[in-house]
């Protein structure tokens, strides 16, 4: 096995290996046996979505890295363990994955590229350690060995690693925040239980970990008194605790209280984790789950390790499907500005907006070049495009852009997903089902249009701001990128702000003046102020004229089906005393507000 630290670096070494060994005449030392396992290889290899890997094969060498399809890596794995493969070039990740014994193991080079660091830096000892570990398994050999080429500065220092115990130190502190984000296995003998399936009872009591539904937990510790795993219980850890405001949130609250219940009724000590995105109420909550103040922990932004840039765009438009063909082209737009040759995630809400967009993204770019979202040969994307049965798919991927959505055939998702992972198409159009169900990593987010099509009340509806916090989360991911952005598309629900005129006049009795009289009164502290006198009744007289009155008078919300007049609200209240003494809902028209100035004298 020869490791090497880039994905390129894997054909390029093999290739050179295959060709000196041609040059010196000792291919058959590494080319396979001839037999029936052979031939069987030679015919699956040519089936490979990689064409290197059967031309690799013929010689006895072959490749591995993430970029390679599953499947691909799976059939190298195959046969390099039956020892068809003789030579093994790839990159350190297989060292931690796979198992995959060799007699010998060569560390080609001890540098490579920390995009966090943005330079090179040295292999760590682990990792040369794992990689070494790999030659002479037991069961499989007798001895082995292991070789590092590295430059003649770094030779002491590996030299003196390798031969001397060297400490162990924590990582943590350095990746805190990760870690107190981070979601891991507490043990082993882990039983799930979801939907109508429930493990059998002994399952249950002898397991140390529980995974279950909100709604399976429901119904499972309703019956806690003559379910002892339920009291056992020490640790709830409630993934997407910010769903308390959505459609499970009162599943969530009466776990929350029951759990309590159960608690102060066996006098045991139960711990609730909550993990969930920002709050904005996040003290509320915690005081809700009896978190004290050490206990909470809600980042700000400026901790996300990975800075998003956000971009929100408003569009007009009273009819759904129109307004969302008018997003298109500034989705277009949005791809070559921000992300011309990087991974783009566009998040739409339905399986038929996924096809309409990506029909208007080609011919978009049929303007320009036509396949510039196309990361690997034609050659190899007809092969891949041969399998898919989706029509639609078919002639979406040789152009780079791949469709996600429930309609598709398991296989077919499947393949859209190791394309855009493996950055063989740069554009992935999807519904929004998927920003909970996959880890896709883009550098670009495009969410187009915040509402959907909600069926119990047969109108569109806006997302769950959970939901589109969500899809921007895509945007940017650690170990990525060093930046990601987030562009929103969202429907301007007011066409225009009002521009309104104010003006003010009180009318009341004033000193040396017999009868009631209208006295103008200056806004926003210019000149001096009206002087009122103490237990009077007045009438605040506000005449409000609107500048830029438009054709179309009534706005129109999401959440209300037809269009309605805008309403105004006249407040009155004492800047002193912080209090509210007149609230009225107005037209913009002239008003009239009686009121009585108060007993005590101030401003108002």
């Amino acid at each position: 096995m020869v490791f090497v630290h880039a994905r390129n670096a894997t054909i390029r070494t093999a290739m050179i290996l295959k060709e000196m060994a041609s040059q010196k005449g000792q291919l058959r030392l590494f080319e396979p046996e001839d037999g029936p396992s052979a031939g069987n290889a030679r015919k699956t290899f040519q089936r490979a979505r990689s064409k290197q890997l059967a031309e690799l094969f013929q010689a006895g060498f072959s490749v591995h890295h993430a970029g390679l399809l599953r499947s691909d890596r799976s059939m190298v794995e195959k046969y390099f363990g039956e020892g068809l493969i003789k030579v093994l070039v790839c990159t350190s990740t297989l060292a931690w994955g796979v198992n995959l014994p060799a007699h010998a193991v060569i560390i080609r080079g001890t540098e490579l590229y920390d995009s966090k660091h943005g330079s090179f830096v040295d292999l760590g000892i682990l990792d040369v350690l794992q990689i070494f570990g790999r030659a002479g398994r037991p069961q499989f050999d007798t001895s082995g060995h292991g070789i590092i080429i590295t430059c003649h500065d770094k030779l002491s220092h590996y030299l003196s690693l390798l031969t001397n115990q060297f400490p162990i130190e924590s990582n943590f502190t350095a990746c805190l925040a990760d870690n107190l984000n981070a979601e891991r296995p507490v043990s082993s003998c882990v039983t799930c239980s979801y939907s109508d399936v429930t493990p059998d009872v002994k399952a249950i009591a002898s397991a140390n970990v529980i995974v279950t539904t909100p709604e399976k937990w429901d119904g499972i510790s309703r019956s806690w008194q003559t379910r002892g795993y339920v009291r056992a219980v020490s640790l709830i850890i409630i993934d997407e605790i910010h769903l308390l405001g959505e459609d499970r949130g009162p599943i969530l609250k009466v776990i929350v209280s029951r759990t309590n219940f159960i608690s102060s009724h066996t006098s045991k000590t139960l711990r609730i984790v909550g993990l969930s995105t920002a709050l904005a109420n996040a003290r509320d909550l915690a005081n809700w789950l009896g978190i004290g103040q050490m206990g909470l922990y809600n980042f700000r932004p400026s901790v996300r390790p990975v800075p998003l840039e956000v971009h929100i765009s408003l569009f007009p438009g009273k009819h759904y499907c129109p307004r969302m063909a008018t997003m298109n082209r500034p989705t277009f737009q949005a791809i070559r500005q921000h992300s011309p040759a990087q991974p783009v995630l566009i998040f739409v809400s339905s399986r038929r907006q996924t096809r309409l967009t990506v029909l208007d993204l080609i011919a978009f770019l049929a303007g320009e070049e036509p396949k510039q979202w196309l990361h690997t040969n034609e050659q190899e994307m007809e092969q891949i495009v041969g399998s898919v049965k989706d029509p639609n798919l078919k002639l979406t991927l040789a152009f780079g852009i791949g469709m996600h959505h429930a309609g598709l055939q398991e296989r077919d998702r499947r393949t859209v997903e190791e394309l855009f992972v493996n950055q063989k198409i740069q554009v992935l159009i999807a519904t929004a089902t998927l920003a909970w169900g996959v880890n896709f990593p883009a550098h670009l987010v495009v969410v187009k249009g915040t509402e959907y099509y909600d069926g119990k009340v047969k109108r569109y509806v806006d997302m769950p701001i959970t939901d589109i916090l969500q899809m921007m989360g895509h945007a940017g991911r650690p170990q990525f990128d060093n930046q990601g952005i987030a562009v929103v598309l969202i429907y301007k629900v007011i066409r225009e702000l009002p521009d309104l005129k104010l003006e003010f006049f009180v009318r009341g009795c004033w000193e040396g003046e017999e009868e009631d009289k209208d006295r103008k009164i200056s806004r926003n502290d210019i000149g001096p102020p009206t002087v009122l006198h103490a237990d009077q009744e007045y009438t605040l007289c506000i005449k409000m004229i609107r500048l830029n009155q438009t054709r179309e008078r009534k706005g129109h919300a999401p959440k209300f089906s037809k269009a309605v007049e805008p309403g105004w609200f006249l407040v009155l209240g004492s800047i002193e005393t912080q209090e509210l003494l007149a609230l009225k809902r107005v037209m913009p028209v002239t008003q009239q507000l009686l009121f009585t100035t108060p007993a005590a004298t101030g401003y108002v």
